[in-house]
Protein backbone atom coordinates (compact mmCIF):
# COMPACT_ATOMS: atom_id res chain seq x y z
CA UNK A 1 0.00 0.00 0.00
CA UNK A 2 1.56 3.16 -1.05
CA UNK A 3 0.38 6.31 1.14
CA UNK A 4 1.39 9.87 0.02
CA UNK A 5 2.75 11.67 3.27
CA UNK A 6 3.08 15.07 4.17
CA UNK A 7 5.04 16.38 7.00
CA UNK A 8 3.76 20.11 8.48
CA UNK A 9 5.33 21.99 11.06
CA UNK A 10 3.21 22.80 14.25
CA UNK A 11 4.88 25.04 16.16
CA UNK A 12 7.86 24.89 19.38
CA UNK A 13 7.13 23.82 23.05
CA UNK A 14 8.82 24.67 25.94
CA UNK A 15 11.20 21.66 27.62
CA UNK A 16 13.27 23.87 30.00
CA UNK A 17 13.00 21.10 32.35
CA UNK A 18 14.71 18.41 30.34
CA UNK A 19 11.69 16.03 31.15
CA UNK A 20 9.12 14.95 28.85
CA UNK A 21 6.11 12.45 29.74
CA UNK A 22 4.69 10.77 26.39
CA UNK A 23 1.28 9.43 26.75
CA UNK A 24 -2.44 9.53 26.18
CA UNK A 25 -4.16 12.26 27.50
CA UNK A 26 -6.27 10.55 29.37
CA UNK A 27 -4.16 8.80 31.75
CA UNK A 28 -3.13 9.76 35.14
CA UNK A 29 1.06 11.03 35.14
CA UNK A 30 2.14 7.65 37.29
CA UNK A 31 -0.05 5.15 35.19
CA UNK A 32 2.47 2.38 33.90
CA UNK A 33 1.86 2.70 30.30
CA UNK A 34 2.95 6.46 30.10
CA UNK A 35 6.67 7.12 29.05
CA UNK A 36 8.84 9.59 30.95
CA UNK A 37 11.81 10.65 29.42
CA UNK A 38 14.86 13.06 29.80
CA UNK A 39 15.84 15.16 27.31
CA UNK A 40 17.97 17.82 26.69
CA UNK A 41 16.42 21.08 28.08
CA UNK A 42 15.61 23.78 25.40
CA UNK A 43 12.94 24.68 22.75
CA UNK A 44 11.28 21.46 20.52
CA UNK A 45 10.09 21.77 16.99
CA UNK A 46 7.03 19.82 16.96
CA UNK A 47 6.37 18.33 13.00
CA UNK A 48 3.58 15.78 11.85
CA UNK A 49 3.41 13.75 9.28
CA UNK A 50 0.06 12.33 7.81
CA UNK A 51 -1.01 11.16 4.63
CA UNK A 52 -4.74 9.54 3.32
CA UNK A 53 -5.07 5.95 4.10
CA UNK A 54 -7.26 3.91 1.92
CA UNK A 55 -10.43 3.13 3.85
CA UNK A 56 -9.67 5.13 6.69
CA UNK A 57 -9.53 8.74 4.99
CA UNK A 58 -6.52 11.24 6.56
CA UNK A 59 -4.72 10.11 9.56
CA UNK A 60 -1.50 11.39 11.77
CA UNK A 61 1.15 8.87 10.56
CA UNK A 62 3.91 10.19 12.84
CA UNK A 63 4.28 13.05 15.75
CA UNK A 64 8.12 14.39 16.13
CA UNK A 65 9.64 16.76 18.67
CA UNK A 66 13.24 17.86 17.62
CA UNK A 67 15.54 20.24 19.65
CA UNK A 68 15.46 23.50 17.72
CA UNK A 69 19.40 23.34 18.20
CA UNK A 70 19.75 19.69 16.48
CA UNK A 71 17.56 20.08 13.33
CA UNK A 72 19.47 17.22 11.72
CA UNK A 73 18.43 14.59 14.12
CA UNK A 74 16.24 11.57 13.19
CA UNK A 75 14.90 9.72 16.08
CA UNK A 76 15.28 6.32 14.83
CA UNK A 77 16.12 4.10 17.90
CA UNK A 78 13.40 2.75 19.34
CA UNK A 79 12.67 3.69 23.32
CA UNK A 80 9.86 2.05 24.39
CA UNK A 81 5.85 2.23 23.66
CA UNK A 82 2.51 4.35 24.52
CA UNK A 83 -0.64 3.01 24.72
CA UNK A 84 -3.25 4.76 23.89
CA UNK A 85 -7.22 4.44 24.99
CA UNK A 86 -8.37 7.71 23.67
CA UNK A 87 -7.55 7.83 19.95
CA UNK A 88 -4.94 10.10 20.74
CA UNK A 89 -1.39 11.07 22.18
CA UNK A 90 1.46 13.32 22.45
CA UNK A 91 4.52 15.24 23.73
CA UNK A 92 3.93 17.12 27.70
CA UNK A 93 6.44 18.88 29.74
CA UNK A 94 6.46 16.48 32.81
CA UNK A 95 5.92 19.26 35.25
CA UNK A 96 2.80 21.01 33.41
CA UNK A 97 1.38 17.63 32.88
CA UNK A 98 1.57 16.45 36.17
CA UNK A 99 0.22 20.29 37.45
CA UNK A 100 -2.90 19.75 34.99
CA UNK A 101 -3.68 16.43 35.36
CA UNK A 102 -2.75 15.37 38.87
CA UNK A 103 -3.04 11.25 39.89
CA UNK A 104 -6.48 11.81 40.44
CA UNK A 105 -9.79 13.30 38.56
CA UNK A 106 -10.33 16.68 39.04
CA UNK A 107 -12.28 19.94 36.91
CA UNK A 108 -8.74 20.88 36.49
CA UNK A 109 -7.52 17.62 34.99
CA UNK A 110 -10.94 17.27 33.19
CA UNK A 111 -10.46 20.77 31.16
CA UNK A 112 -7.15 19.93 30.57
CA UNK A 113 -8.31 16.95 28.61
CA UNK A 114 -10.76 18.49 27.24
CA UNK A 115 -8.19 20.72 25.56
CA UNK A 116 -6.43 18.00 24.19
CA UNK A 117 -9.66 16.49 22.59
CA UNK A 118 -10.28 20.09 20.96
CA UNK A 119 -6.93 19.89 19.19
CA UNK A 120 -7.32 15.99 18.16
CA UNK A 121 -10.71 16.48 17.03
CA UNK A 122 -10.20 19.75 14.46
CA UNK A 123 -10.16 18.41 11.19
CA UNK A 124 -8.97 22.08 9.79
CA UNK A 125 -5.41 21.22 11.82
CA UNK A 126 -4.81 17.45 10.50
CA UNK A 127 -6.08 16.84 13.95
CA UNK A 128 -3.03 17.57 15.74
CA UNK A 129 -1.20 20.79 17.19
CA UNK A 130 0.21 22.44 20.09
CA UNK A 131 -2.34 22.39 23.27
CA UNK A 132 0.17 25.23 24.41
CA UNK A 133 3.52 26.10 25.08
CA UNK A 134 4.42 22.59 26.63
CA UNK A 135 2.19 19.96 24.77
CA UNK A 136 1.43 18.94 21.44
CA UNK A 137 -0.45 16.37 20.47
CA UNK A 138 -2.41 14.67 17.62
CA UNK A 139 -5.04 11.67 16.93
CA UNK A 140 -3.10 8.30 17.00
CA UNK A 141 -3.39 6.90 13.72
CA UNK A 142 -6.05 4.34 13.39
CA UNK A 143 -7.06 5.16 17.54
CA UNK A 144 -6.21 2.86 20.44
CA UNK A 145 -3.47 0.61 20.66
CA UNK A 146 0.46 0.52 21.66
CA UNK A 147 2.60 2.84 19.65
CA UNK A 148 6.62 2.61 19.49
CA UNK A 149 8.30 5.69 20.77
CA UNK A 150 11.89 6.18 18.83
CA UNK A 151 14.55 8.53 20.27
CA UNK A 152 17.61 10.35 18.67
CA UNK A 153 20.57 11.25 20.57
CA UNK A 154 23.32 13.92 20.39
CA UNK A 155 26.30 13.22 22.69
CA UNK A 156 24.40 10.44 24.92
CA UNK A 157 21.43 12.90 25.36
CA UNK A 158 17.97 12.75 23.64
CA UNK A 159 17.29 15.36 21.41
CA UNK A 160 14.37 13.96 19.44
CA UNK A 161 11.38 11.63 19.83
CA UNK A 162 8.88 10.64 17.75
CA UNK A 163 5.44 8.87 18.35
CA UNK A 164 5.31 6.09 14.87
CA UNK A 165 1.29 5.75 14.72
CA UNK A 166 1.39 3.98 10.69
Amino acid sequence: MKITVTRTYLGAINLKEGKVIVSDPCYEPDIWCNQEVEVRKGHYLVFATYGVVPDWGERVISLEIIHDEMRDKKATRIIGHCAVDSGQCGFFASTHYRKNHPNKETAKSEAWYNRACKVTLNDKRHNCGLMNEYSAVSESGIGDGYYDLYAGRDKGEIVALRLRYL
